[in-house]
């Protein structure tokens, strides 16, 4: 491969300036996501879940529902 293809280190700065942050974001979040899902799992399971009026139950299920798919667009 020839010095000519490959990127100068301006490029290179510029590519992990913009692409960090949102690496790390995805990390971050992917993280949160598995103790969110194990608590939610958790939760309702529990007897307090079954306490709970039926639109609070919707809410909880929606977030859930839209959280996974921003996972999996992510």
């Amino acid at each position: 491969m020839s010095e000519a293809n490959l990127p100068d280190g301006d490029a290179q700065r510029l590519t992990i300036a913009y692409l960090g942050p949102s690496t790390c974001g995805s990390y971050v979040f992917f993280v949160l996501f598995g103790l969110y899902i194990a608590q939610h799992a958790r939760y309702a399971s529990g007897p307090s879940y079954r306490r709970l009026s039926r639109n609070v139950k919707a809410t909880l299920w929606l977030v859930c529902f839209l959280t996974t798919v921003y996972a999996g667009v992510l």
